[in-house]
């Protein structure tokens, strides 16, 4: 086993030591080069070449004029193998025993003031005024400079030590002069702008946008707010100076952002900053910006579209705005109030109400479009009131049921009975509004039977006719589209003792739709199906 100790290092020594003491006793007095440090070569055993300070090459090697040759660096960057006094008396610095000259040994990159990069030893690079980077080190592997700004905003690409020299500052190691900025805008009190550094613009007093920007895009200055609601276009720094609170860069002072409408409570609008309108009891802040020209959004009085009263802004009333500072307790919202004799008033929706007029908020009498007074039918109503006979619009906001044009009280339209619903059990209700739903009307005062008569209609005879053909189209029609029972108006199609879904579901699945088109044709086709 060869082992290659340095006297130089304790540990080393130790452990080569304890490597000798075993070597000996496992194979005597075996010999090897041991290379001095005059650079003679002997050939002796390891505990002899220990005594003479040397460096042992290991058992057997033998000692050759070559042997003991290590790198030898010179100057200039190259490297020769050669003993140690043959390199010091050539100059060259030996590396020790052991080392060769592998590729670049003795020379790396060198950085010189200029950001140029030589390849040379580090000895001659300390001595150009350089930075050496490392033996080995190409100079295709380092940065030697970047770019270095200078107060003109001109760029030089240079190392950081000379670009500090120069007065400039450094703008990063690895950047360039083609993609570093060195200047931007400078905003100056009056407004203006110049192309400057950072260090100048700041000095002149300026306000710097950054590097890279131009005055050309930039907007200098913004709005200026003064704690009396003034406003001017100032930068920051004359902003401040002035005591103002600065909006931001391209802000205007229209509209004035440095103060709202204020309003107050006896009902009037002052343009104040926020934290003034605050201060006052009851004051309400509608926000910067806002003016008193159009009210300042404060609220008043609204006798809304719909009916009653609410204190709303303007801009949020829908009816009829009474005025800023107004309010409903002291407003009276009147309207058009229509009676079913065709005759109207003027009148509040309560007072229209209690003479059971039709109510038309924030309307007079004469642009009123009051609903029809014809055609008439029976109104009924589920809490016992009398039935009347009034146009439909007046039933239906006086909380009626209408039963339909031309019914009368007298025919007993209010009255409830057994009404037959198709899929469903019986159930008690008005003539029309069974047939609305659908359903057959047993009689008036007649109570549910236990049992529901089976349809005496043939299926598909929408019309009710008891004959299933051509004229039956539209109905069905109508009841595949609407999913229900003919709409007022198409009476035609509601004929008493017809079951709707009982005639028009074709299908049987207890719903009219699209699904029971086929089973309706093949039903006209064959003159009934039932």
């Amino acid at each position: 086993m060869n082992h290659v100790i340095r006297s130089s290092f304790v540990v080393h020594s130790l452990v080569a030591l304890i490597a000798v003491l075993g070597t000996v006793a496992a194979f005597g007095q075996t010999t090897g080069a041991c290379c001095l440090t005059s650079g003679e070569c002997r050939e002796v055993t390891i505990p002899e070449c220990l005594a003479l300070q040397g460096i042992y090459l290991g058992n057997g090697v033998p000692c050759t004029p070559q042997t003991c040759a290590a790198a030898c660096c010179f100057s200039n960057g190259t490297c020769e193998l050669l003993l140690r006094p043959t390199c010091a008396e050539r100059g060259g610095v030996y590396r020790g025993e052991g080392e060769t000259c592998t590729p670049n040994y003795c020379g790396g990159a060198c950085c010189l003031p200029d950001a140029s990069c030589t390849f040379t030893t580090g000895l001659l690079c300390s001595a150009a005024g350089g930075s050496f980077r490392g033996a080995g080190v190409e100079c295709t592997e380092v940065n030697c400079g970047g770019a270095c700004c200078f107060s003109n905003t001109s760029c030089q690409y240079m190392t950081r030590q000379g670009c500090t020299a120069a007065g400039g500052t450094y703008r990063g190691t690895g950047t360039n002069c083609s993609t570093q900025a060195c200047g931007g805008a400078c905003c100056y009190l009056d407004l203006s702008c110049a192309l400057r550094s950072a260090e100048v613009c700041e000095s002149e007093g300026g306000q710097f946008r950054g590097y890279g920007t131009a005055c050309g895009t930039t907007v200098c200055g913004g709005a200026c707010c003064l704690t009396d609601t003034t406003c001017f276009i100032a930068i920051p720094s004359s902003c401040a100076a002035a005591g103002g609170s600065f909006r931001g860069n391209g802000t205007d002072c229209d509209p004035n952002p440095c103060g709202g409408a204020c309003c107050l409570t006896d009902a009037t609008c002052v343009f104040l900053t926020s934290s003034n309108c605050h201060a006052i009891d009851g004051a309400i802040y509608r926000g910067n910006g806002t003016a008193c020209d159009d009210g300042g959004g404060c609220p008043g009085a609204c006798c809304e579209a719909a009916g009653g009263c609410r204190n709303l802004p303007e801009s949020s009333c829908d009816g009829l705005f009474h005025g800023v500072g107004t309010r409903c307790a002291s407003v009276i919202c009147t309207g058009a109030c229509c009676f079913p004799d065709g005759t109207c008033q003027t009148l509040s929706e309560s007072d229209c109400s209690m003479s059971a007029g039709l109510y038309l908020p924030n309307l007079e009498c004469e642009s009123a479009n009051c609903p029809p007074i014809s055609p008439t039918g029976a109104c009924c109503f589920n809490n016992n009131q009398p039935c009347l006979e009034i146009g439909e619009a007046y039933c239906v906001d006086r909380g009626g049921r209408w039963q339909g044009a031309g019914s009368t009280c007298a025919s007993n339209a209010c009255e409830r009975g057994a009404c037959c619903l198709p899929f469903v059990q019986c159930e008690m209700e008005r003539a029309y509004d069974c047939l609305q739903r659908g359903g057959q009307f047993i009689g008036h005062s007649i109570e549910c039977p236990a049992t529901c008569p089976e349809c005496e209609h043939p299926l598909a005879d929408t019309n009710c006719d008891f004959r299933v053909n051509n004229f039956d189209i539209d109905c069905f029609i109508h009841a595949v589209v609407s999913g229900g029972p003919p709409s007022r108006g198409e009476d035609e199609c509601l004929v008493s003792g017809c079951y709707f879904t009982c005639v028009a579901d074709c299908n049987g699945d207890g719903l009219v739709n699209m699904f029971d088109i086929d089973p309706f044709v093949a039903c006209m086709a064959n003159n009934g199906c039932r």
